[in-house]
């Protein structure tokens, strides 16, 4: 459990900085620390209900799965501060060929 609950809080600290370089800073920070704790309640959540023995991971994986589109988003719909950062088309002609390179990682 202590991975998912790294990734987690990882996936939740990536959406929060991608908020402030793409939309606003303040928001972006506003939105950090209860980001955690939510990233951290969906595991504690996932582990209490597997120790009254349902296991119930959903709330886990959806904010994993929509923590993904929404970095998928912010990437296409909000152009970065960054010089190099509007190259968002170079992202989504790599994202086809990755799985074929055979750097996807495998359990």
């Amino acid at each position: 459990m202590a991975n998912q609950a790294d990734f987690a809080v990882q996936s939740m600290g990536l959406i929060s900085s991608q908020l402030v370089d793409r939309i606003n800073i303040r928001t972006g920070l506003a939105l950090l620390v209860p980001m955690l704790l939510l990233g951290a309640a969906s595991v504690i959540y996932w582990r209490a209900t597997e120790w009254a023995g349902v296991g119930n991971v959903l709330p886990y994986e959806i904010l994993q799965g929509y923590s993904v589109v929404i970095v998928l988003l912010l990437a296409m719909l909000s152009p970065s501060r960054y010089t190099r950062g509007n190259r968002a088309g170079t992202l989504w002609q790599r994202i086809p060929c990755y799985p074929r390179t055979g750097y996807a990682w495998r359990p």
